[in-house]
């Protein structure tokens, strides 16, 4: 064994006067020969070689120096009394630490799960949730608008026609058609009311001299439910507001006829039953001063033009008939004592009669009033209620 070479040491505490290495203060090893016989041993050189440089460096190593005050230690950071908020990053973090797992594992399990999740259905460059919501806004919409609108029609429109079998049998007379109109508890207003009576007169499609019935009722909850139709009270408080009570007393308050007769247009009528003779006439006389206004615009006539005598076609048109100022009138018409209000040409506009004690007729043209009294000789008789 070669003596181990002997490396002379700095005294602590002298700090070198160049911070290099001095190659010549270092005193390397000497090898001697190995002697032929000899087996060099290459662990134990290589583990000389490697303690010599580790004492070389430390020996060159500037110690630091002592610092003249003692440094205090760094205050402790003061714990938060809230405890922080956990978040995702937090928990992925105490996963790795406690149960040793990566972060390549967890993004592994989290891929395969979503990989099992249904896929929502999407059109190429269409967002499908954003197109399916305004979809549902839009039908939603058109929905509360259609509601809105059926709750205005029902109520500014009470009055609506439907047309039925002539299972109801009309008073007085036999009538060719019947239209139901459906007035509303306590909601209808007269002139809407007239309005659509209006409306409906003009509408009724019937061939020359027929005639149909306008029966005003309640409005019925199903089908099969029976018609109530409204009193003479009722319905005279729809065409005449300004009745006197004289009349609506001598009045049968539930057998009374509305209708429209097809000739020259359509001409409206109204037939009802009297109680008094003496005070229906009286009444009569009583409601001419409002007849005419009460009665507008559903009794109201616009004739056609005449000729005056002389004249041709090819002559000019003549005047455009006026209302005579003096209001009703005596006549005869078809051979009964009438009451009525004339144009200056002679034309009929309104007229009221009696066709016996018991019937009271109001109709505007005399064609009208002779179709009633042919159609009530042959009228049914009605059982007794």
């Amino acid at each position: 064994m070669d003596p181990t070479p002997i490396i002379p040491q700095e005294p602590e505490g002298e700090i070198p006067k160049k911070p290099g290495i001095d190659l010549g203060e270092i005193l390397l090893p000497k090898k001697e020969a190995p002697l032929s016989t000899e087996r060099i041993n290459a662990g134990a050189l290589l583990e000389q070689e490697q303690s010599a440089v580790l004492t070389v460096q430390k020996a060159t190593l500037p110690k630091p120096e002592p610092s003249a005050t003692p440094q205090p230690p760094p205050p402790k950071k003061d714990e938060p009394v809230v405890r922080p908020i956990e978040t995702y990053q937090g928990d992925i973090e105490r996963l790795v630490q406690t149960k040793n797992v990566s972060v390549v594992s967890i993004a592994a399990e989290e891929a395969a799960r979503r990989g099992k999740e249904p896929l929502p259905s999407r059109q190429e460059g269409v967002e499908y949730k954003p197109l399916l919501m305004n979809i549902l806004m839009v039908g939603a919409g058109v929905l509360m608008l259609a509601a809105a609108i059926g709750v205005l029609v029902f109520i500014f429109r009470p009055a609506a026609s439907v047309s039925i079998a002539n299972d109801i049998p009309a008073p007085f007379i036999n009538v060719d058609q019947t239209l139901v109109f459906t007035v509303p508890q306590g909601t209808f207003k007269r002139a809407v009311a007239m309005s659509a009576l209006e409306e409906q007169r003009k509408k009724v499609l019937l061939s020359l001299g027929l005639v149909s019935r306008l029966l005003l009722a309640r409005p019925v909850a199903s089908a099969d439910q029976k018609i109530t139709p409204l009193s003479t009270e009722q319905i005279l408080a729809i065409l005449g507001p300004n009745v006197p009570d004289s009349l609506l007393r001598a009045l049968d308050p539930q057998e009374y006829l509305l209708g429209i007769h097809s000739y020259d247009g359509n001409q409206p009528f109204l037939v009802m039953k009297t109680a008094s003779y003496e005070q229906a006439f009286s009444g009569m006389l009583e409601w001419e001063h409002y007849m005419r206004q009460d009665l507008s615009p559903l009794f109201v006539r616009t004739p056609r033009v005449h000729l005056m005598q002389g004249d041709t076609a090819s002559s000019s048109q003549p005047p455009t008939p006026t209302f005579v100022q003096t209001g009703f009138i005596d006549r005869i018409v078809e051979n009964h004592d009438a009451r009525v209000v004339e144009n200056s040409v002679k034309d009929i506009l309104l007229l009221w009669t009696f066709l016996n004690r018991n019937t009271l007729v109001i109709t505007t043209n005399g064609a009208t009033l002779r179709e009633i009294i042919s159609r009530l000789k042959n009228a049914p008789i009605l059982p007794t209620p």
